[in-house]
């Protein structure tokens, strides 16, 4: 008996799904970044392999640039622009008080300590 094996594309699957994983964090700054550039590397590798499956793996790096565009130009100004809105919002007296009080915490602290 013979054995056929079947040639698939298991790098431009594996790129495809990194692209959808990528497309589906996108918000997330760390994963986002992680499945794109995995995405790509697996696609363009798989877009060399059998031509069966060539399409999942341009689908896959077309997802994962699509998820890098959007957190470059939507979620990245937005994240900047609140991290814009808490420092102007910082209050400098408050900060001073907290410190004081803190200070004062740390002598009442000392003082209540047992001296050896």
């Amino acid at each position: 008996m013979t054995e056929t094996t079947k040639k698939g594309n298991g790098l431009g699957i594996t790129g495809f799904i990194m692209g959808i994983l990528a497309a589906i964090f996108c918000w997330v700054p760390i994963l986002n970044w992680i499945f794109a550039i995995l995405a790509v590397v697996f696609g363009l590798i798989g877009c060399f392999g059998p031509k069966k499956l060539k399409g999942l793996a341009i689908i896959g790096v077309i997802l994962a640039v699509a998820a890098i565009c959007v957190y470059k130009f939507y979620y990245v100004p937005k994240y900047t622009n609140a991290i814009k809105e808490v420092i102007t919002g910082i209050d400098e007296q408050k900060i001073n008080d907290a410190i004081e009080a803190l200070g004062d915490a740390v002598e009442e602290a000392a003082e209540a300590a047992p001296a050896e």
